[in-house]
Parts: structure tokens; sequence; C-alpha cells
């Protein structure tokens, strides 16, 4: 299987209708099979199911095979003593068939349904699954951070340079760094290497 690029949906992202409209629109200019992790910021666990599926529904909208995966179909996110586990078989199998998923945080525990930490998750697929670049995008999509250029998170200057120049967007950042390397990039510079 080729790498993967893994795309991360902030809730600050998922609220800006302009920002999803331009990364759904330069989609099909990302080469590689991706995956799209959103954050599950809704009250209940069918809201996060179902607006997994409406990030689906606006892919499709644009001619993207895709699939909407709960974390907690198939097992595919299990809690195994206290450590998150993907199926990475299953990852292969859905990809067989299509060029994107769109997924959730929702993680099995002793046969119940959680909203597992976006940490957690995030750390989980660079250590289990073969991605090629995590890319995150600003928390305001007017903000210059990753605007033309992808920013890159791999040592410490790239960060520290980051970091003192956007303070406002030190949650996106760190959220970054912690599982680098990693880019932060526009929703109309994603897909630029």
């Amino acid at each position: 299987m080729l790498p993967i690029q893994f795309l991360y949906l902030s809730t600050a992202n998922l609220n800006d209708r302009v920002f999803l409209n331009d990364l759904f629109k330069n989609y099909p200019k990302l080469p590689q099979p991706s995956i799209i992790l959103h954050e599950g910021y809704r009250t209940s666990l069918d809201d996060v199911r179902f607006l997994t599926k409406r990030l689906s529904v606006q892919l499709s909208e644009v001619m993207v095979p895709n699939l909407a995966v709960s974390g907690d179909q198939r097992n595919l996110l299990t809690f195994e003593d206290d450590k998150l586990i993907v199926k990475t078989a299953i990852i292969d199998q859905l990809f067989q068939s299509v060029h994107c998923l769109v997924i959730n945080a929702l993680a099995q525990r002793n046969r119940k349904t959680e909203l597992a930490s976006i940490t957690d998750v995030l750390k989980a697929f660079r250590q289990q699954v073969n991605i090629d670049s995590m890319i995150f995008f600003p928390m305001n999509s007017m903000s210059p951070l990753g605007g033309l250029k992808r920013a890159k998170l791999s040592i410490q200057d790239e960060y520290d340079e980051v970091i003192k120049s956007f303070e406002e967007e030190k949650q996106i950042i760190n959220l970054a760094w912690n599982v680098k390397p990693s880019v932060i990039a526009s929703a109309n510079s994603y897909y630029i290497e």
C-alpha cells in the first residue's frame, strides 16, 4: 500500500464553512490515499457519527470516492490494556475500494464505545500506520501560518520558529509537534509538497 496522507480537522476547522469548501474543492489534487480524522466536539456519540457522514457527503459532492467510518465500527480503534490499537488490516482492506477514509475518534473499550482523546488517536496512527504526512490546519483559516507554503515541524528549530511567530495558533502547533514529523498548511496549500 502507498503511504497515506493523514489530515486532521479541528473543531475550529469544522465550524468554518469557507475552510471546508476550500479543503474539499482542493482534495482531488491530493495524489495519495488519505485519512481525514475529525475532532469529536458534538454532544453525543450519534452526533459524532453524523458529523463523519456529513463530511463524507461533502467529499462525494466533489466526486471523491470515500467511506465514512466510525472508529468503533469493526473495532477499527480499540483499547487493549489502555493502549489504543488501530486495526491496520481493516484500513488496508477499505483502501482497496476508496481513495479516502473519513473517520472519527470513537473507540471500543471493554465492549463500550467512547470518544478517545485526539492526541491518543493521532499517536496511534503515527505509530501503527504507514503515514507519509500528518497535515494540520490553522485554527483560524485566515492565519498566514501554512499559507502559501506548508510549515514543517520535524526538528526543534522549526518548532521554535513557528511557535514564536504564531502564538495564537499554539494549540494546533503543539498538537502537530506531538506527532512529528508533521506539517501545518492551509486548505489551499495542503496538497503541495
